[in-house]
């Protein structure tokens, strides 16, 4: 090979790899927009959903409700079961060694 036919194959290389690099940069630039879009999509949809959430506490009839919707449970009632949290109490069971002191054993 030729000195001359060297250098063309060189620029070939290296204008190869400039359209390597430029592609990846436009992908990477894709992919960032697409990223991006995608978090301003989710932003709008929660902003969307703290509006409906905020008008409905603001009705007065609701926010009554919801009051005391939350004041049972925290008292631990169960709306519309008819059950108070207190009905369901855990009872412990006695012991196995029956008032026995530590260490002894049952003969």
């Amino acid at each position: 090979m030729t000195a001359r036919q060297l250098r063309e194959l060189e620029e070939e290389e290296e204008e190869r790899d400039a359209q390597r690099r430029t592609e990846q940069k436009r992908r990477k630039k894709k992919r960032k927009k697409r990223s991006r879009d995608d978090s301003s999509d989710e932003d709008e949809r929660e902003a969307e959903d703290l509006t409906t959430l905020l008008t409905k506490k603001y009705d007065p009839k609701q926010r009554r409700l919801d009051a005391a919707a939350a004041s049972s449970h925290s008292k631990g009632n169960v709306p519309g079961s008819g059950k108070n949290k207190d009905d369901n109490d855990v009872v412990e069971a006695p012991s196995e060694n029956n008032g026995a002191e530590k260490g002894s054993s049952i003969l």
